[in-house]
């Protein structure tokens, strides 16, 4: 992640975003991010890194709002697919699917069966991260779906092709 933009720190004693590896560590431990998800979503910061000009410049949490983008859109793709480990969720009674997550309370409660992924959702992403509102995490997948132009169909052979090119950098 360190190579995907250049970071504008702020000075001192402004607050900072937590380090990257820990916000990582808890955000996928919490989450309970499966491989395949995580898979995915470096392959949607792998488009995102191709889809940002070249001399562009991040804030020092840049790292950590493309993370939640990435993980959020990543867990929502693979939702109901062959490569899902868990089953899905029932859907809440009187529920209205359009912006539904905009109106929900965060909600730190884990899935009923704690030993599968739950899928996740803006609301949960956001309790689980802490660092960004509802509104805020709403806003990340908007802006990360337009920079990725909407490009979130990853199939098995990108998937393979993405860990024999990185195979190294993943310790297969």
């Amino acid at each position: 992640m360190g190579d995907l933009l250049p970071v504008r720190y702020s000075p001192r004693g402004h607050r900072t975003a937590p380090e990257l590896l820990y916000f990582i560590h808890k955000v996928t431990s919490q989450a309970r991010i499966s491989c395949h998800i995580a898979v995915v979503a470096l392959i949607y910061i792998e488009r995102c890194k191709e889809a940002l000009p070249r001399h562009a410049v991040g804030n020092q949490d840049t790292a950590h709002r493309i993370i939640v983008a990435s993980l959020l859109i990543a867990s929502k793709f693979l939702h109901g697919t062959r490569w899902a480990t868990c089953q899905q969720q029932p859907p809440k009674e009187n529920s209205n699917s359009q912006d539904e997550d905009e109106d929900e309370e965060v909600d730190l409660r884990l899935c009923a069966d704690e030993d599968k992924p739950c899928w996740l959702t803006n609301c949960r992403m956001a309790g689980i991260c802490g660092m960004y509102s509802l509104e805020q995490v709403n806003q990340l997948e908007r802006s990360f779906l337009n920079l990725i132009q909407h490009r979130c169909w990853v199939d098995a052979g990108e998937v393979q092709a993405y860990l024999i090119r990185h195979r190294q950098d993943l310790l297969l």
